[in-house]
């Protein structure tokens, strides 16, 4: 289908004003026991971690600190977010891949090398932006070297699709051993 996710976007847009809220419930996801200790030790031994999420990106910046991912205080957060069109950053690829240099730069400036301890860098990345770093070959390079510099890895708003998606980069492009783990049905 040509231009399907507009498309669906647009018919979410329709039924979603014809719509009601005539309940509402929510529920704590907590971490399982052991995940904390698991992941602080696998970064620990100089595994990187990407973290894949359908979550909002304030929630799934939450659950990377809550996960050891990140160390409150301790983290240069880099956000990506070219999914809106008011971001100056989004606008052309010579400004997203403008934008990228510059978070490269920055964490060097700000971490220097990656044994140091005190201060580590992070990507945070939505998936609208993956998608827009994965269809053009330099800012997929670009992502490459972010994702290389940074400790932590964390895709927010992602679809099962753009997950696949960055597991491929990791495994063929970012040539790395890659695990993915999903804890839903929608992540198969």
């Amino acid at each position: 289908v040509y231009n399907r996710a507009k498309k669906e976007e647009q018919a979410f847009q329709e039924l979603e004003q014809m719509a009601y809220i005539i309940g509402c419930t929510a529920v704590e996801d907590k971490l399982q026991e052991g995940v904390k200790e698991t992941l602080v030790s696998l970064r620990d031994a100089g595994i990187q971690i990407a973290m894949l999420t359908g979550d909002k990106q304030e929630t799934a910046i939450n659950i990377g600190y809550n996960t050891g991912l990140m160390r409150l205080n301790h983290t240069l957060l880099n956000v990506i977010n070219f999914g809106k069109s008011s971001n100056p950053q989004a606008q052309t690829t010579e400004s997203r891949q403008d934008f990228m240099r510059n978070l490269l730069d920055k964490i060097d400036r700000t971490c220097g090398t990656r044994t140091s301890a005190d201060i580590e860098p992070a990507l945070v990345i939505d998936g609208a932006s993956t998608q827009v770093c994965l269809s053009n070959p330099e800012e997929k390079k670009l992502l490459c070297s972010l994702m290389a510099k940074c400790k932590t890895a964390i895709c927010n708003r992602m679809t099962p699709k753009q997950k696949a998606a960055m597991v491929r980069l990791l495994k063929n492009d970012f040539q790395r051993v890659s695990l993915a783990v999903g804890d839903g049905a929608n992540d198969v």
